[in-house]
């Protein structure tokens, strides 16, 4: 069931986004590769994105187009289903190269609705 609010699901994208930023601030990926808590915590934290994304109205995901809902998406169904061949470079790479961008996407949405 989709909310009719879709702020919400917009702020818990930003919300999981920053904590998985924040969990591997600093970090080197040989670090992040020795952390096996780490690491699922923020296949966890990917998965809720995707599920929060999948929970965005169609009509707040055609308004911004430019956002990769779908990518969002399908990177959770992966994780959920896929989860015993998870590739931590993407994971990793996910992490430090897509949700920095992401989250000041999702923030400037969020001022406009």
């Amino acid at each position: 069931m989709k909310l009719p609010d879709d702020r919400i699901r917009l702020q818990h994208i930003v919300e999981f986004a920053g904590r998985a930023n924040s969990f591997t601030s600093g970090l080197t990926r040989e670090e992040f590769n020795r952390d096996e808590v780490l690491q699922y915590a923020c296949i966890h934290l990917l998965e809720m994105i995707g599920e929060a994304a999948n929970e965005i109205s169609d009509k707040t995901r055609g308004q911004f187009p430019d956002i990769p809902w779908l990518n969002m998406i399908n990177m959770r169904n992966r994780l959920i289903h896929g989860y015993i061949d998870v590739n931590m470079d993407i994971v990793w790479m996910t992490i430090r190269d897509d949700l920095p961008p992401l989250i000041d996407q999702v923030r400037r949405i969020r001022l406009n609705k």
